[in-house]
C-alpha cells in the first residue's frame, strides 16, 4: 500500500479528509498554594484601609468642633462698676466711692456725700444694742412675740432690696425710706447687715440721708453700689482717748469723743416735771450760735420723781402721753421701749423729727437722768457714750 503524507484513500479510492492530530493530554497542575507572606500583605492592606477611614472620621469631627467653637462667642469678662473708685478708711472700715462723691466728718463717724445725698457710717461698738429688722421672708416674721414688744415692733413688712457685698457680706434696706411717727417720709433710710446668726441688724449703723419726697432713684442705686464695697479692716473701738465728763452735783460721769465739746445750744428734753439741765454736748462744726439750726449732739437732764410723787414707770407713762400730745411737735405714735447698753437698761422714747430721749433711774431711786439726742447724732457713737455712763453716788 502506497503511503501518502497528506491524505488517505478509502476502499473506493476516494480521498478521506485528514483527521487532525490530537495532542496527548497533559496532566493539570494544582493551583499554587498561597504563601504566608501573601497573608501578611492582605492584613496590612486591610489595616491601611481601616486607618484611612479612622483618620478621615477624626478629621471630620475636628472640623465640626472647630466650627462649633468659632460659632460660640466667648463670654465677655464681667465689668466691675466700682473699678477706678477712690478708697477711704476710718474707724476700722473701708469703703469705695466715685470721684464726684466726697468724705465729710460727722460727730460719731464719717459720711460719703454727693449734694443732698449722704451715706452715714458710724464707728463700731461692741456694747451697742443694735436695731433689728425681721423681713417678710424670715421664718420669724409670723411670730407675734407676745412677750417681747421690741421684737414685735421690729418686723419690716413689704418689699426689700438686698445688696451683695465683699467677702460674702449681705446688706438689706426696705424698698422705701422710713417715715416719722406722723407717717411723713423722714429722709433717712436704714441699712441692715446680716450677722452670723442670719439676723439683719444695724451693726454697724449705716444709713442714707436723702432729699424727700422727690429723691432720685438712680442716685440711690449708686449709694447701694457704694455700700456693696464696705468691709471691716480692723482698728480699735476703744474709748481710752476720749474725754471724761463728771458732774458731782448730778452724781454722774461718762466719756465722749474729743470732737464733742460742751456748748450753749440745747436739745429739747423731757416734758414732764421741772427737769434740770446738766449740760449740752455737740460737734462744734455743726453748731450755728444764735440760730435754731439743727446740730449734732445731745443734752443731759435730771429730774426727781419723788418731787412729783410718781414712780419711774408712772413718770415714763406720763412722758409718752406728753410727747404724743406735744402742741408744737406732736408724735402720735410715740411709745416707750427699752435697750441694754454697757450692761445698763435705758428706757427711750422717739419724739418728732427723729430725736430720741433716753431715761435711766439712779440706784437710789431719787433721780432720773435723761439724755436727749438730736436727730443728727450718730446712733452708734452715742450708744458708746452711754456705755461709759456711770452713777457716782
Amino acid at each position: 500500500m502506497e503511503e501518502t503524507l497528506n491524505q488517505t484513500q478509502n476502499m473506493d479510492g476516494q480521498e478521506l479528509p485528514t483527521q487532525p492530530e490530537t495532542a496527548p493530554e497533559m496532566p493539570q497542575e494544582a493551583p499554587p498554594t498561597p504563601k504566608s507572606g501573601n497573608k501578611l500583605l492582605m492584613l496590612f492592606g486591610i489595616l491601611i484601609i481601616l486607618l484611612s477611614l479612622g483618620m478621615g472620621y477624626f478629621a471630620y469631627q475636628t472640623m465640626q468642633l472647630r466650627e462649633q467653637i468659632t460659632a460660640t462667642p466667648s463670654p465677655s469678662p464681667t465689668t466691675d462698676p466700682t473699678a477706678g473708685w477712690e478708697t477711704y478708711e476710718q474707724n476700722g472700715y473701708s469703703i469705695k466711692h466715685p470721684s464726684d462723691w466726697t468724705i465729710s466728718s460727722i460727730p460719731f463717724g464719717f459720711a460719703v456725700v454727693n449734694g443732698n445725698y449722704k451715706i452715714n457710717i458710724e464707728a463700731a461698738n461692741p456694747a451697742y444694742g443694735p436695731g433689728i429688722c425681721i423681713f417678710s421672708d424670715s421664718p420669724d416674721f409670723s411670730n407675734p412675740y407676745p412677750d417681747d414688744p421690741i421684737l414685735a415692733a421690729s418686723k419690716c413688712p413689704g418689699d426689700f432690696v438686698e445688696i451683695k457685698g465683699l467677702n460674702g457680706a449681705v446688706f438689706r434696706r426696705e424698698a422705701s425710706p422710713s417715715t416719722t411717727p406722723e407717717g411723713i417720709l423722714s429722709g433717712s433710710w436704714s441699712i441692715f447687715v446680716k450677722d452670723d446668726q442670719g439676723n439683719f441688724v444695724t451693726v454697724p449703723p449705716i444709713g442714707y440721708t436723702i432729699p424727700v419726697p422727690n429723691y432720685d432713684k438712680g442716685t440711690i442705686l449708686i449709694m447701694d453700689q457704694i455700700v456693696s464695697t464696705f468691709e471691716f479692716t480692723g482698728g480699735s473701738n476703744s474709748t481710752e482717748n476720749w474725754k471724761v465728763y463728771t458732774n458731782a452735783n448730778a452724781g454722774i460721769t461718762f466719756k465722749h469723743p474729743t470732737n464733742i465739746t460742751q456748748e450753749s445750744v440745747v436739745v429739747s428734753g423731757p416734758l414732764v416735771g421741772n427737769a434740770n439741765l446738766v449740760g449740752s454736748f455737740a460737734d462744734k462744726s455743726t453748731v450755728a450760735q444764735g440760730t435754731d439750726k439743727p446740730f449734732d449732739g445731745f443734752s443731759v437732764y435730771e429730774v426727781d420723781p419723788n418731787s412729783l410723787g410718781v414712780s419711774f414707770d408712772k413718770y415714763i407713762a406720763q412722758e409718752v402721753e406728753a410727747v404724743k400730745n406735744n402742741p408744737e411737735f406732736p408724735a402720735p405714735n410715740a411709745k416707750a421701749s427699752q435697750t441694754t447698753i454697757g450692761g445698763k437698761t435705758f428706757t427711750y422714747i422717739d419724739t418728732a423729727f427723729g430725736s430720741r430721749i433716753y431715761y435711766i433711774l439712779s440706784p437710789l431711786g431719787n433721780r432720773i437722768v435723761i439724755f436727749s439726742k438730736s436727730s443728727g447724732a450718730a446712733e452708734t457713737i452715742f450708744d458708746r457714750i452711754l456705755s461709759t455712763f456711770e452713777f457716782t453716788n
